[in-house]
């Protein structure tokens, strides 16, 4: 390991004489030579960072406090040696970090760190950008998002957040994808692996809603597109760190009420078969794109708009398994639990890739509103919270991405597509739906939260957000 050091004593602090015991009075630094304060990097989690004075090779634990020092270098392990006093006093702490100064060793990352992740559509030529919305994620502490591409302006900003990220590969790549796994290859090459292991990408969505649709080519490259792109990930030794998948939407289902008869639809389970063997080989969940508001929009007269919502109501009864069903949500996950069974794969966890409600749409478009809106994302927000599962799956802990971060004012389709955002463009929230400690937030400062943040932002317990060539690391002491 090497490094430089400049240390320098915070104002209104005075340190002892060089050489001198006693009287304080010189303002030199801190010796770098033999005393060393060997800083050890916590695990992910932890709130606080080890701190070790080595002298005369022995080891004594000190308070660590007074000096800040600023380095530039590099490291190879879990550990940055720094400069210390005698009384191992020595605080790191900058704005920003140089990526280049860790290691290069890829960590294993969290496929999805709690239970609540969102949709960063970018289909919108009004709304901030990436660096801006990497500090909108931490004031509303979420901590997975997931992207309809792998932009690499995007990617950059995320480099050192913490945040999880998933990132996709779009329908119109599938067919050359599935044609050539060096094709798949060079697309991890160039859109994923030279952002690791400072942005933590933790999985890829081959495609989006491509069974059940209407391009035919397309439902056949799927399976094809998935297998090189997971042969790919295998060549660069990657599975172990990056999951992939494929989202999909109701359309692949025969029906779904009441949520024990759900089935595929017999015209795609040849192409659905294939893909569920290889996701029961690679770990990976089954992803749903499901929207009880769509299901309330097209038959508002026999759904009750309150059972779509969370809100009370009569609720449904499944007579095939006694289970009982308060919201249209977790019945529409417990249906896909069922096709997925019925088809040999009861074991595979069933995991929301898109769900929202739309705040405004065209006029025959029943139940977008505002008010709706913000009623589904906060009892959403708050179901999620409990960390549980379904009535069919109780034990198994269901997680969402919510659709969508921005109102995407370019989106083709009816208008309610372009009304999902929980945030304006501004960045301001567009219904308050719970996020505590949001009103903190400012544009350009994202020093409080590199720092409230530094207890989780990455594998090594340090935050690493490329602003500066110094690297901020606070250390408590111990």
């Amino acid at each position: 390991m090497s490094f430089e050091s400049e240390c320098r004593r915070p104002k209104g602090k005075r340190q002892k004489a060089k050489g001198k015991r006693g009287r304080r009075g010189s303002s030199e630094c801190p010796p770098t030579s033999p005393r060393f304060l060997t800083i050890k990097l916590s695990p992910f989690g932890e709130r606080k960072a080890l701190g070790r004075v080595r002298e005369g090779g022995l080891a004594k634990r000190r308070s660590v406090r007074g000096f800040i020092c600023w380095f530039t270098g590099f490291r190879d392990s879990d550990q940055i040696l720094l400069p210390a006093d005698k009384r191992g006093r020595c605080i790191l702490v900058s704005v920003g970090c140089d990526p280049s100064s860790f290691s290069s060793r890829i960590i294993p990352a969290v496929p999805f760190t709690g239970t609540y992740g969102i949709n960063y559509g970018r289909i919108a030529d009004n709304i901030p950008p990436p660096q801006t919305v990497v500090s909108l994620l931490k004031a509303t502490k979420i901590k997975n998002a997931r992207i309809y591409d792998a932009d690499h302006s995007v990617l950059e900003a995320f480099r050192g957040s913490g945040l999880e990220l998933m990132v996709g590969i779009g329908n119109e790549y599938l067919k050359e994808m599935s044609l050539n796994e060096e094709r798949a290859v060079h697309w991890i090459r160039e859109n994923v692996q030279p952002y690791l292991p400072y942005t933590h990408i933790t999985g890829i969505a081959v495609g989006n809603e491509v069974l059940g649709g209407s391009d035919q080519e397309l439902q056949e490259a799927l399976f094809g597109a998935l297998k090189n792109v997971y042969n790919a990930l295998n060549r660069l030794q990657l599975t172990d760190y990056i999951e992939i998948l494929t989202p999909h939407s109701q359309a692949v289902f025969a029906n779904s009420y009441p949520p024990s008869s759900c089935t595929f639809n017999e015209n795609i389970l040849e192409y659905m078969k294939p893909i569920l063997d290889l996701f029961l080989k690679t770990g990976s969940p089954f992803f749903l794109n499901t929207y009880p508001f769509l299901s309330y929009k097209s038959d508002p007269e026999h759904i009750d708009i309150n059972y779509a919502l969370f809100l009370p109501n009569p609720g449904v009864y499944d007579a095939n398994t006694s289970l009982y069903y308060d919201n249209m949500f977790d019945a529409q996950i417990d249906a896909a639990y069922a096709a997925l069974e019925a088809a040999g794969y009861g074991k595979m966890e069933v995991r929301v890739s898109e769900t929202g409600w739309a705040s405004n749409g065209d006029e025959d478009e029943t139940g977008a509103s505002e008010q709706n809106a913000k009623t589904y994302n906060f009892n959403l927000r708050k179901r999620l919270a409990k960390k549980k599962g379904t009535p069919r799956k109780p034990k198994l802990v269901l997680k969402a991405y919510v659709f969508a971060l921005f109102n995407e004012d370019l989106k083709p389709g009816p208008g309610s597509e372009r009304h999902y955002g929980l945030l304006k463009a501004d960045g301001s929230i567009s219904y308050n739906i719970g996020f505590t400690g949001y009103s903190h937030w400012e544009y350009g400062n994202s020093l409080y939260y590199d720092f409230y943040s530094l207890h989780y932002s990455s594998g090594f317990g340090v935050n690493v957000v490329a602003k500066s060539r110094f690297c901020a690391l606070l250390v408590t002491g111990t």
